[in-house]
């Protein structure tokens, strides 16, 4: 079952819906999507033939968490 769903709008890229179904993502740290232009990029037809260890792979190419993107900030940047 899917924890995370989301409908993008083809043509625009546009987000219109979103679900999580998981409460314990939030307790967890914000997840943020680098490149999403590169993400945004993988047609639909790409994306429907990857299975879902590569699919699960794409969270981790794209995705990082805020502790995650904290950590690699200097100190005297923060």
């Amino acid at each position: 079952m899917a924890v995370v769903t989301m409908t993008i709008y083809g043509p625009t890229k546009e987000l219109v819906e979103f679900h999580i179904l998981d409460d314990s993502l939030f307790i967890s740290p914000r997840i943020t999507i680098n490149d999403h232009d590169k993400l945004l990029s993988i047609s639909d037809a790409e994306f429907q033939v990857l299975d879902a260890l590569q699919r699960t792979n794409l969270v981790t190419r794209f995705g990082s968490r805020q502790r995650d993107a904290e950590a690699s900030i200097p100190a005297e940047h923060k």
